[in-house]
């Protein structure tokens, strides 16, 4: 008896330790199986991962193949556009040389109706009427239009560029009108004035008081100009910059044949009433004669570096309309008088001005021709 209950004394803990061991065992087992799931389930996962990152690259292939076509669009699309101006601010300086360029203007417009002097309440020197307004027409409509641009904030460069050269010739406009105003001068220092009055002096007429006004408000006006052109942001891409020495070239070849046209005397008389050249002349008519020369010469040749593009079209065509209206005066004043005859240098100083507009007038086409792209 004793024998067969330590029998299955010794039994039953047998059994709970194999029961223990086989819990343990499946403890062990459901552990491993987790930790071998675990693994297979990341290697699955970064499996399947890797193909979605394979899939996700060919993206930038689709921009690198998306870039060349750009490339070409962009050689094809021409290097410059009509709008390719950029204008920013315009100073309070510009806008004031703007409104001094209006007012010079309808001056420039009233003045060939008035005669320049009196002498015994006749009137003496050039008064040529709506035929000497035609003459001066394109320059009271460039530079009072160069103000309306200024004062507008559209093409502000372009409108100073304009303002600044008839300033420049009206520096000597100013000089010789002075010099018309000294006393001890006589009819015939007057643009057709003279030939019935020889050396009966004159009083100043309201025409020649109104030309020095005109005169002092355009070159005050240039004052301005060079005060506020930095400060007046316009400009363009660049593309007329190649072109510039080319151009300053041309301009100082026809600089230098337009200020020896207006150093020519401008007629030819048998009586020797004609206007002189300047070489003859003494005085501050003299001064005047040699500065609008230089001036001819310095305008023409420095229009070229203006910026943008325009600024150069405007110096050359602000030139261009002062000069012809002198020219178209003269031949008025000529044709008008039966003692003063067409001479080499009333000729030069109509086609001189033509020569100085065609560089405006390619200075401005030319720039809107595509470029080859670099």
């Amino acid at each position: 008896m004793a024998t067969g209950k330590s029998s299955k004394s010794a039994s039953t803990p047998t059994g709970g330790q194999s029961s223990a061991s086989g819990g343990s065992s499946a403890k062990t087992t459901t552990k491993t199986a987790t930790k071998t799931t675990r693994p297979s389930a990341r290697k699955s996962a970064s499996g399947a991962t890797k193909p979605a990152k394979q899939q996700a690259k060919p993206k930038p292939a689709t921009q690198k193949q998306s870039e060349p076509s750009t490339k070409v669009s962009a050689a094809v699309a021409p290097a410059w556009r009509a709008d390719d101006v950029v204008v920013g601010r315009v100073s309070l300086a510009s806008r004031v040389a703007g409104t001094m360029a209006v007012v010079a203007a309808l001056g420039l417009a009233v003045r060939p109706f008035l005669p320049l002097g009196t002498v015994d309440g006749h009137g003496v020197g050039t008064s040529a009427g709506v035929f000497g307004l035609l003459g001066w027409l394109p320059a009271v409509v460039v530079v009072g239009g160069a103000g309306v641009l200024v004062l507008t904030g559209r093409l502000p460069r372009f409108g100073l560029a304009v303002i600044g050269a008839a300033g420049a010739i009206s520096v000597a406009t100013l000089l010789h009108g002075i010099w018309l105003a000294e006393s001890g001068r006589t009819a015939l220092d007057l643009p057709v004035g003279g030939q019935a009055l020889r050396g009966s002096a004159y009083s100043v007429g309201t025409g020649l008081v109104l030309e020095l006004v005109a005169a002092g408000l355009l070159v005050a006006a240039l004052l301005v100009v060079l005060a506020g052109w930095t400060a007046t942001v316009m400009d363009d891409g660049g593309g007329f910059d190649r072109r510039r020495p080319g151009f300053g070239a041309l301009g100082l070849f026809v600089g230098v044949i337009t200020a020896a046209a207006f150093s020519m005397a401008a007629s030819s008389s048998p009586i020797g009433i004609a206007p002189t050249a300047v070489t003859a002349q003494v005085g501050l008519q003299r001064v005047a004669g040699l500065l609008l020369a230089a001036i001819i010469v310095g305008c023409c040749v420095l229009a070229p570096s203006l910026r943008p593009w325009l600024g150069a079209a405007g110096g050359w065509l602000g030139v261009a309309v002062m000069l012809g209206g002198q020219a178209v005066e003269n031949v008025i004043s000529v044709a008008r008088s039966a003692d003063l005859h067409v001479d080499l240098g009333t000729v030069a100083q109509l086609v001189t001005p033509l020569l100085v507009l065609a560089l405006a007038v390619a200075a401005a086409t030319v720039r809107s021709r595509a470029q080859e792209p670099a």
